[in-house]
């Protein structure tokens, strides 16, 4: 799925969305664009990572979203991903 069609821009894209983009559609996103030098799994590392850092509320529509997200990519036969998932996860539940 395109950004446009989530409602998302290359120029301040979400972190939740980066963080879910499938190998295929990082793929289809970043095709043109020096993004793809960072890879995939690079990419979604540090979304990870910043949503680890970031300040999201327990109690806003995301937060349960995110953290979702994160076990899911706990979970990835990635140990990069998954480390850094499990580390970002970890933060938002304290």
């Amino acid at each position: 799925m395109s950004p446009n069609e989530r409602g998302e821009t290359l120029f301040a894209p979400e972190l939740e969305w980066l963080a879910s983009l499938t190998q295929q559609e990082f793929s289809a996103v970043f095709r043109h664009s020096a993004v793809k030098r960072a890879k995939w799994r690079g990419l979604v590392r540090n979304a990870c990572v910043a949503l680890g850092n970031s300040t999201v509320s327990r109690e806003s529509a995301s937060h349960e979203r995110i953290v979702t997200l994160l076990g899911d990519l706990a979970h990835s036969p990635d140990e990069l991903i998954a480390e850094h998932a499990s580390w970002a996860l970890a933060r938002l539940k304290n």
